[in-house]
C-alpha cells in the first residue's frame, strides 16, 4: 500500500512543480523519473533514520526542496553543449523555473513522505 501511495506522490509532487508549462512538464518527467526514486527517497529514509521518526515532520519538506538544484542540473546539462555552457545555464532565466518547480515537487514530495510512511516501522 506505501508503494501505491508513493507513486501517487510523485505523480502529485511533479504535477504541482510544473503545472504552468508544457515544455517544463516534459524535460522535467525524465528528471523526476530519475531524481525521486535514485535521490529524493533515500534521503528521505536517511532522515528519517538520523531523526529516529518524523518530527520534525517540516524537517522532511525543507530538505527535498533543497536538493532542487540535481534534476534541475539534469535537466540544464541536457541542453549544454561545454562546460562552460552547462555553468552558464545554472544561472540563466530559464533555469529559474526549473528551480520552482523542483522546489514545489520536494515540499509536496516531503510532505507525501511523511503522510505515506509515518505510521511505518523505523
Amino acid at each position: 500500500m506505501n508503494i501505491l501511495k508513493l507513486a501517487i506522490v510523485s505523480t502529485v509532487s511533479w504535477l504541482a512543480g510544473g503545472a504552468d508549462l508544457t515544455a517544463v512538464l516534459f524535460w522535467s518527467f525524465a528528471a523526476a523519473l530519475l531524481a525521486l526514486p535514485l535521490i529524493y527517497l533515500p534521503v528521505m529514509f536517511l532522515l528519517r533514520r538520523l531523526l529516529r521518526g518524523y518530527k520534525p515532520a517540516a524537517a522532511f519538506p525543507v530538505v527535498a526542496s533543497l536538493m532542487f538544484v540535481l534534476p534541475a542540473g539534469f535537466i540544464l546539462g541536457m541542453f549544454s553543449a561545454d562546460g562552460s555552457g552547462f555553468l552558464h545555464s545554472f544561472v540563466s532565466p530559464e533555469a529559474l523555473l526549473f528551480y520552482w518547480m523542483f522546489v514545489a515537487v520536494g515540499v509536496t514530495f516531503g510532505l507525501g513522505f511523511v503522510w505515506c510512511f509515518r505510521k511505518a516501522a523505523i
